[in-house]
């Protein structure tokens, strides 16, 4: 006795991409049925292989059985649907408190390439216009500038002294 093709298999929800006609496979032979699934449809069915006459030769091919009504489509008109509620609802890939830490990490990161780059470099700056300001020879323009620029390098001291 010939086994049937009864796997065990979970329902899948599906979008049909374009209209698509309803089969009905009879032994190996493929017919359409004059029932249609339109575009945009959403079904539940199966994936399933069915062996067919594929001109002239048996073939294994894959199809989709409907599960609310008799028949097959092929599975190269639908698409796999997810339900985006149910995805959303339901999902444990990502906690919150995780998406939290990381935005809080994140923006210590920025927060920190400011203080031990851009602070430095802007009380330099600042040291240097008020030394131009004032009238300084280059010598005491340089030294000025590197005063205020080690002093806008304190905060980062400060920081990397707490994290310890």
């Amino acid at each position: 006795m010939r086994n049937k093709n009864n796997n065990n298999t979970s329902e899948l929800s599906f979008m049909v991409r374009d209209t698509t006609p309803v089969l009905s496979i009879k032994g190996s032979q493929i017919n359409t049925t004059d029932k249609k699934l339109f575009k945009g449809t959403i079904i539940n069915g199966f994936l399933k292989n069915r062996v067919v006459n594929f001109k002239g030769r048996k073939t294994p091919f894959k199809f989709i059985q409907l599960k609310e009504q008799n028949g097959y489509i092929s599975p190269q008109d639908i698409d796999l649907y997810i339900p985006i509620e149910d995805f959303t609802i339901q999902s444990n890939f990502v906690e919150d408190k995780k998406i939290e830490e990381e935005v809080k990490e994140l923006k210590t990161k920025n927060k920190n390439l400011f203080i031990t780059y851009g602070l430095p470099v802007l009380t330099g700056i600042l040291g240097y216009q008020i030394a131009k300001k004032m009238n300084f020879d280059t010598k005491n323009k340089v030294f000025l500038t590197l005063i205020f620029s080690f002093l806008g390098m304190i905060p980062n001291f400060n920081m990397k002294n707490k994290q310890k």
